[in-house]
């Protein structure tokens, strides 16, 4: 009954509900009418109430009997004539009756609560009872034959009783307990000789006792509240025993089953039970029923209501429910339907949610706009609800997996993912949706395998592993419905044959030139050059090359002599040399001054630079950049000392000393 967050609902059974999934009779709804309560006005009889007379059994009578008057020219009718199956009556009276409770809030509002409660509960009891009758007829119980006079008694009701608004009898809740028992029996016998399955019980059973307890809650909640909680208890007892049964399916369920019955009778009827003849309500005295005051019930609401199905699947059906106040009520029962069918009871859990999982009938792929209606039917502290929600049905579930992403440091990464369905088989053509630390980054399609490829994703990531950093996602769409995953974001260090030293101290032999980075060596006399992808002060994604070699001729162990480098480079490089096997004494006599440039600690592109070589020592510096380091050449055995340059402007450097021993010493920058 699709209503406000004040308008009223059905009274559920207080149980952890999960269905046993067994496919619902295949009953579709061929073509419903959303139908509205044209109601009558309540100005003159509230008109006189205010003046003192009591018109509250005039108000019950004129729209209850105008409902009543509404379910046969309308749903009834519509079913007689062949417009809708049984499960199309039963939403077509869903929206007629919800468009009553509404209409009732609207002209009684707050003056009239009790009023309001009691002409609202018929509406609710009526619509209960239907939905049982329908479901009996789902599984055989009720001849399809017979179902519209069913139908009809049940809505005639509402003005013949025997459940009335004010002054219900004992013997008439005598009676339709009655009738309750005999319904389960025929349950219990089904049950036995396998003419239904537990699962068809199970939500059979629960139909039919929440439509007793609505005839309770009609017939005696607002006069004998504490009596009406106490069926309540032993309703969910036996409604938790026969879901708890359908869930595990011992080998003994009929005589549990069947055990459970007979400590329900005994409980509500035998020969001391709450509505046997010398039960409890026949010894209580019902309350006043005053203008303007209530029983102490407070209000209840949904906040929300909806659902999602697999076309040849289940639903997962979840509701909110809390009080006026928005505070969540925990515990309470939520009965649903779907597109007519009962569908089964949930539980509130601490945060007043209720969560059903059961086969719905006849899905068809999209939105199916208000086929749910949850109703709560109210209790010793609250009133009752309803509300109807959408209901999405998608072809298949979906599945993202193996989200990854890999990148070489300073490069754009790249991004993957693969979508299949549940069975593993991949989905082509699909578009899955990229997110990089919260960002939105981009959309590939999936291919045949059904992997899913994002290329010159942008990065700021250093080497190594950000957990969780990549979500793909899949938005779902008429064949299949969304799905979500996080993965995990490598970055590896650029790819070169060259080690990249931190200490201050570097030793290769016999010659190493560096560029801010990684290193290269060559054999003195040879020709040495490298390459880099990262260096200090460069930024990420560029590289350069550098070369350098002694003229022919030139040792550069014994004599002084000149060395020719040539740079093509964001970078700058630094080189050294050192003969492996030389004994000689050398010493840094000369210091090669980088030349300026626009921007500093930069050179400029393919520059040439000649450098002076000290006494058995090489450097080469490219423009832009002031040696870091230089060594010089050590006899054998002899102690090295190398000056350790800062990085200064074109004016000079400054440095620093340190002394090693042995052959074959090389300085890096």
């Amino acid at each position: 009954m699709g209503s406000t967050s004040n308008d009223k609902g059905r009274r559920l059974p207080v149980r952890r509900r999960g269905i046993a999934v067994e496919s619902l009779e295949r009953r579709a709804l061929l073509t419903t009418v959303t139908e509205t309560f044209v109601a009558p006005s309540l100005t003159s009889l509230i008109n006189q109430a205010e003046k003192g007379k009591n018109t509250t059994p005039a108000q019950i009578k004129l729209m209850v009997g105008a409902l009543q008057s509404q379910l046969k020219t309308g749903p009834l009718a519509d079913y007689n004539s062949g417009a809708v199956n049984g499960n199309g009556f039963i939403t077509e009276s869903q929206s007629l009756e919800a468009s009553f409770e509404a209409n009732v809030e609207t002209q009684l509002g707050t003056k009239f609560p009790n009023n309001q409660e009691l002409i609202v509960l018929q509406g609710q009891r009526v619509v209960a009872n239907l939905i049982s009758e329908n479901q009996q007829a789902t599984v055989g119980l009720i001849p399809t034959s017979s179902l519209s006079g069913q139908f009809l008694t049940t809505i005639n009701s509402l003005t013949a009783g025997p459940i009335l608004a004010i002054g219900t009898k004992t013997s008439a809740i005598t009676g339709v307990t009655q009738t309750l028992e005999t319904q389960l029996a025929t349950l219990e016998k089904d049950l036995a000789s396998g003419a239904l399955t537990l699962a068809k019980v199970d939500t059979t059973l629960t139909a039919e006792t929440e439509a007793y307890r609505t005839d309770i809650h009609a017939g005696i909640q607002m006069t004998q509240l504490r009596i009406s909680g106490q069926a309540d208890t032993d309703i969910n007892a036996l409604e938790l025993t026969a879901n708890n049964l359908s869930q595990t399916n011992p080998s003994n369920a009929g005589s549990q089953l069947s055990s459970a019955i007979t400590a329900f009778d005994n409980q509500v009827l035998d020969k001391t039970g709450l509505f046997a003849p010398k039960g409890a309500l026949s010894k209580s005295r019902p309350a006043k029923l005053h203008t303007g005051q209530t029983n102490g019930q407070a209000l209840s609401q949904f906040n929300s209501v909806s659902g999602l199905s697999t076309v040849n699947g289940v639903a997962t059906l979840t509701t909110s429910l809390t009080s006026s106040d928005g505070s969540p009520l925990m515990g309470k029962s939520v009965d649903l339907t779907v597109n007519g069918a009962f569908v089964g009871v949930g539980i509130t859990n601490f945060t007043g949610v209720a969560t059903v999982i059961a086969p719905v009938p006849s899905p068809t792929i999209g939105t199916e706009a208000g086929a749910i209606v949850a109703y709560f039917a109210s209790d010793t502290n609250y009133l009752t609800t309803s509300r109807s929600g959408d209901l999405v049905v998608i072809g298949s579930q979906s599945v993202l997996g193996q989200v990854t992403g890999s990148a070489v440091y300073g490069t754009n990464a790249t991004l993957s993912a693969t979508l299949t369905n549940p069975s593993g088989v991949a989905l082509a053509g699909k578009a899955v949706t990229f997110s990089y630390n919260g960002t939105a980054v981009g959309t590939a399609i999936t291919n045949g395998n059904g992997v899913a490829t994002l290329s010159g994703v942008p990065t700021n990531q250093f080497v190594g592993t950000t957990t969780g950093s990549l979500i793909a996602s899949f938005a779902g769409d008429p064949g299949y419905g969304s799905s979500a995953n996080t993965g995990n974001l490598i970055v590896t260090q650029a790819s070169s044959a060259l080690a990249r030293p931190r200490s201050p101290d570097v030793i290769a032999s016999p010659w190493t030139a560096r560029r801010n980075g990684p290193s290269i060596s060559t054999t003195i006399g040879r020709t040495a050059s490298a390459s880099s992808s990262e260096g200090t002060g460069q930024t990420p994604g560029s590289s350069g090359t550098g070369s350098g070699s002694l003229p022919a001729g030139c040792s550069g162990v014994t004599e002084p002599c000149a060395s020719t480098t040539s740079s093509s480079s964001s970078g700058s490089w630094l080189a050294s040399t050192t003969a492996p096997s030389s004994s000689v004494a050398s010493s840094a006599r000369s210091r090669k001054r980088a030349a300026p440039s626009s921007k500093r600690g930069w050179p400029s592109p393919s520059t040439t630079v000649t450098v002076p070589l000290a006494s058995r020592t090489m450097r080469a510096v490219a423009s832009g950049e002031s040696p870091r380091k230089s060594t010089a050449m050590p006899r054998r055995g002899a102690s090295v000392s190398s000056a350790a340059h800062r990085p200064s402007d074109s004016a000079g450097t400054r440095s620093r000393s340190t002394t090693r021993s042995g052959s074959g010493f090389s300085g890096l920058s």
